[in-house]
């Protein structure tokens, strides 16, 4: 039996493959209407939405450790190249030192009451 892979089969696929990217968020990666950056001979997705001026993406970089700081840089290429800005939610503390080093702003979401 055949069948097609959809790109959010591939987003599933490097959530289950990486599971270090480890995000309780990671379902937002496979809804419908989500974009995906990938990097060519590079393993891992970058899950976003466009919103107006912005790239809003969900979650780090689902991709082996070493993969993640060469998506992102693509992906802020991507957004420059398209005069976007990046917004990333539901980042865990593991992936802000990229974000840090080039140059974004990073809070912690403060805890519901």
């Amino acid at each position: 039996m055949t069948g097609t892979l959809t790109i959010s089969d591939i987003a599933l696929d490097a959530i289950q493959r990486y599971p270090d990217a480890d995000n309780p968020s990671a379902f937002l990666a496979v809804n419908q209407g989500n974009s995906y950056h990938t990097l060519r001979d590079t393993p891992g997705v970058i899950v976003y939405r466009t919103a107006g001026d912005y790239l809003v993406q969900f979650g780090g970089p689902f991709a082996p450790a070493d993969a993640r700081g060469p998506l992102l840089a693509s992906f802020v290429d991507l957004a420059a190249r398209q005069g976007r800005q990046i917004v990333a939610v539901q980042l865990q503390a593991a992936d802000a030192g990229p974000y840090l080093e080039r140059g974004f702003t990073v809070a912690p979401r403060s805890p519901s009451t």
